[in-house]
């Protein structure tokens, strides 16, 4: 959903890896193709899951985590916005083979909440199709 502020980016991840060489299978939690890619489109009719694989949840830890444990490497980004995870969350993030973070200051958060399963920050970028440089006159 290009809407929403997972499903914006998710689209971008799913691009990103498949253009760096990675096979990519998607499962959506919820999916509406209205405004995606014609790539994303060609990907997500592509895709054959394979529950064993390496899986990467790109989402906050919902409940329906639990039905990628059968991977064999589970992987999660995810965010958080302010000084402390919910309460919840350390014990599940623990259990993942690693947490990828946008920013430092969610690995700071996440360390400082007893994340202890390593944590690597990889920002997320932006579709410069969309976003394109503008010249701007300098501010004061």
């Amino acid at each position: 959903m290009v809407y929403d502020g997972y499903g914006s980016m998710a689209e971008l991840l799913v691009l990103g890896m498949q253009r760096a060489g990675a096979r990519v299978n998607v499962v959506p939690f919820d999916l509406d193709v209205n405004g995606v890619s014609p790539e994303f489109k060609d990907i997500l009719k592509h895709s054959r899951p394979d529950k064993s694989a390496p899986t990467l949840y790109f989402c906050w830890p919902r409940p329906d985590l639990e039905r990628f444990r059968q991977s064999s490497e589970l992987f999660i980004y995810t965010m958080w916005e302010s000084s402390r995870l919910p309460a919840d969350w350390p014990a599940r993030l623990n259990r993942m083979r690693a947490v990828v973070v946008p920013t430092r200051f969610c690995a700071r958060v996440c360390r400082d909440s007893g994340v202890e399963a390593p944590i690597e920050v990889v920002p997320l970028g932006v579709d410069p199709g969309i976003y394109s440089y503008q010249e701007r006159p300098e501010r004061q």
